[in-house]
C-alpha cells in the first residue's frame, strides 16, 4: 500500500490508496469507501443533526486496531459457575495484610483458601523497580489491573473519567499509578474527572489531589489535576462516561465504574469495556476535554459550593485549584500500536445539557441511526430498557424511551430480527442492598416486550391485534442474562448485569457507558463498524452470553407460540 504526506505546517493529511484520512478522520469525500452501509447511515445522521460537534462530542476514524484482549469483560464468566469464582481474601491491617488494598499476602494458592488465587498484583507498584506483591485477587481484579497497566504506560497525557470517585482497591490502584509516573522524568498530565452528584456524592477534589499527591517523588513535572463534574442541576445531570485514555495512542471505554464492593466481592455485577488503539484513543481525549471545558468554566461561587464543579491540581510542588491544558493531538499523540489490519470506529460522546440547547447528545443519534440501518438482526444487552423505577412499588421516575421502540418497531416491520437481553428483575451487588446497588429498573421482560408492542401498534403499516402478536412472538426475543447453568447467585439473588452493548447485522458493535432507557447523563463508548473485529466480539462476548440466556426467553423463535408473552 502506497502513501504519501501531502501539506505542511499545521494541517498535513494522507493519501492512502485514493483514500483521504485527516489524522485517520473520515472525511465526507470517502465516507463511503471507508465505511459500512451500517457505519455510513451513522455518519449521514450526524453530519446532518450533529455536524457541529465533531472532534468533541464525536468522531470517526479508520486506523484503528485491536490487541487480543480488547474485551474487558468482567468476571470472565461465560461457562462458569459461581462458585468457580476466585474470591479475593480482603484482609485487616496486619503483617500478612497488605495496607493499601486490604488483601492478604501469599506465597501460593493454597494461602487463599479453596477459592483463592495467589498471583503477583501489579498495581502494588508504585516506582520503577519495584516487585509486585504476591496477594490473594479474585475474579475481577484483572479490570483494576487493566486500569492500572494504563495509566502507568502514560508517557505525556492521561485521561480517566468514571461515575462517583474510584474506592478500595481501584482507588489504591490509581494513587499507586500516580506515584509510578511521577517517576518518570517527562511531563505528564493527569486529569481524573469524576461524577459530582447533586448531595451526597459531591468530590472533595482537594483532598484526593493531596492524597494522591503524598505519595508521588518529590520534584516531579507530573501535573495532577481532579475534577468533579454536574452539568446540570434542574434537571440534575453528570458524568456517567468511564474512560481510560493514554497519549492519544490506547483507550478504554465502557460500562465499568471503580466500585470495590459491587465489582470485586461476592455477587458480582457483570459489566464490558474495550480497548482500542488508534484515532479513536484521541478523540476520547477530545471528548474529555469538552467535560473539562465546561468544569473549568462554570466555577462561580454557588458552583462550587454546591459542588457542581470542583477541581483540585498539584504542581510545583503545590496545591491549587488550576485548570488543566487541554489534550492537544498534535503535541502528545504517541505512535506505538499493534499489529493488525485497520478498523472504522465511530466514538460517540453524550454531553447531555453541557450546551443551553440540548444539542450535544450525538450519540443519542448515532444509535437510532445504526437501528435504522439494520437489515437484519439486533443483539441488544442491557441493564435495562425501562425508566429507573421506585424499587418495590415500580413507580416510573422518567419516561419510556419512545424514540427507540419506534425504532425497533419499524426494524421488525422491516423483517429484523431483534433481541434483548436484560438484567435480572431486582438484580443488585455485592451483598449489598437494592437501594445501594440496584442494576434493575424495576421492569420484567415481558413488561418491557408489552411496552414495545404498545409502541409498535401506533406505526404506520403494522398490524394490528392477533398479527401483530404473531409478528412480535416470531420477531421479538426477550431474554434474561445468564452467564452459565447458574439461574441465581447463592440465596436466590438475581444475577446483575451493567453492560451497555449492541450489535447489528452481525458487523458492527457498540460497547460504552450509555444505556438505552432515557437517563440525561454524560456518556462516552465505541461503534466498531468492521465485521471482522465484530466476528471475533460475537464469539467471545455474544454467543455465550446467548447460549447461556436464550433459555428464559419469553418470545421469539425459540419460544412456542401458545408460550409466548408478548400477548399475555
Amino acid at each position: 500500500m502506497q502513501a504519501r504526506v501531502v501539506g505542511s505546517g499545521k494541517l498535513s493529511f494522507f493519501v492512502i490508496a485514493g483514500i483521504t484520512v485527516l489524522g485517520g478522520a473520515v472525511s465526507s469525500a470517502n465516507a463511503q469507501g471507508a465505511l459500512s452501509y451500517v457505519g455510513q447511515g451513522i455518519y449521514n445522521a450526524l453530519q446532518s443533526a450533529q455536524a457541529a460537534q465533531r472532534g468533541s462530542a464525536w468522531n470517526v476514524t479508520t486506523d484503528n486496531v485491536f490487541d487480543a484482549d480488547w474485551i474487558v469483560q468482567s468476571p470472565r464468566a461465560f461457562g462458569k459457575r459461581y462458585s468457580d469464582f476466585a474470591q479475593a481474601v480482603v484482609c485487616a491491617l496486619g503483617a500478612d495484610c497488605n495496607p493499601d488494598f486490604l488483601l492478604k499476602r501469599c506465597k501460593t494458592s493454597a494461602d487463599c483458601g479453596r477459592a483463592g488465587a495467589c498471583a503477583p498484583y501489579r498495581p502494588t507498584v508504585s516506582r520503577p523497580g519495584q516487585v509486585p506483591e504476591n496477594l490473594c485477587v479474585g475474579h475481577s481484579d484483572h479490570y483494576v489491573e487493566s486500569l492500572y497497566n494504563l495509566m502507568t504506560s502514560g508517557q505525556r497525557f492521561v485521561d480517566v473519567t468514571s461515575l462517583t470517585i474510584a474506592d478500595g482497591r481501584y482507588y489504591a490502584a490509581m494513587r499507586n499509578a500516580v506515584a509510578y509516573l511521577s517517576y518518570k522524568a517527562s511531563p505528564i498530565t493527569v486529569r481524573a474527572l469524576f461524577a459530582s452528584f447533586p448531595i451526597q456524592g459531591s468530590i472533595d477534589t482537594a483532598a484526593v489531589a493531596k492524597d494522591f499527591a503524598s505519595r508521588m517523588r518529590a520534584g516531579s513535572p507530573l501535573k495532577l489535576h481532579i475534577g468533579g463534574y454536574r452539568s446540570s442541576n434542574l434537571p440534575p445531570s453528570w458524568n456517567h462516561s468511564k474512560i481510560v485514555a493514554i497519549d492519544g495512542r490506547v483507550a478504554m471505554s465502557g460500562g465499568h465504574n471503580m466500585w470495590a464492593k459491587q465489582y470485586l466481592g461476592i455477587n458480582p455485577v457483570n459489566d464490558l469495556s474495550m480497548r482500542v488503539y488508534g484515532g479513536a484513543a484521541a478523540d476520547a481525549h477530545r471528548f474529555v476535554n469538552s467535560l473539562w471545558a465546561w468544569t473549568c468554566s462554570n466555577r462561580n461561587y454557588i458552583q462550587k459550593y454546591i459542588g457542581q464543579s470542583k477541581i483540585g491540581s498539584f504542581g510545583g510542588g503545590k496545591l491549587a485549584e488550576n485548570c488543566p491544558a487541554q489534550f492537544d493531538a498534535r503535541a502528545h499523540t504517541l505512535a506505538g500500536k499493534p499489529a493488525g489490519a485497520p478498523a472504522a470506529v465511530f466514538s460517540l460522546g453524550r454531553l447531555s445539557r453541557v450546551d443551553s440547547k440540548d444539542a450535544s447528545n450525538s450519540a443519542d443519534h448515532a444509535f437510532l441511526a445504526a437501528i435504522r440501518a439494520a437489515r437484519k438482526s439486533i443483539y441488544v444487552a442491557q441493564q435495562d430498557i425501562g425508566p429507573v423505577a421506585i424499587p418495590m412499588i415500580t413507580i416510573p421516575l422518567g419516561a419510556w424511551p419512545v424514540d427507540l421502540f419506534n425504532e425497533l418497531g419499524r426494524a421488525i416491520l422491516r423483517g429484523v430480527d431483534v433481541t434483548l437481553v436484560l438484567s435480572n428483575l431486582n438484580a443488585k451487588a455485592g451483598g449489598l442492598s437494592i437501594l445501594e446497588a440496584t442494576y434493575s429498573n424495576g421492569w420484567s421482560t415481558k413488561v418491557v416486550a408489552q411496552k414495545l408492542k404498545s409502541y409498535m401498534a401506533k406505526l404506520p403499516g403494522a398490524p394490528q391485534g392477533r398479527a401483530l402478536d404473531d409478528l412480535l412472538c416470531r420477531k421479538l426475543t426477550v431474554a434474561n442474562w445468564r452467564y452459565s447453568a447458574d439461574t441465581t447467585y447463592p440465596n436466590n439473588e438475581p444475577i446483575p448485569n451493567h453492560s451497555k452493548t449492541f450489535v447489528i447485522d452481525e458487523r458492527a458493535v457498540y460497547i460504552g457507558s450509555q444505556n438505552l432507557y432515557v437517563a440525561g447523563l454524560t456518556e462516552h463508548g465505541y461503534l466498531v463498524d468492521d465485521a471482522r473485529i465484530t466476528a471475533d466480539y460475537l464469539r467471545r462476548y455474544w454467543y455465550p452470553l446467548w447460549t447461556a440466556s436464550r433459555g428464559t426467553s419469553i418470545s421469539g423463535s425459540l419460544v412456542p407460540r401458545a408460550s409466548c408473552q408478548v400477548d399475555k
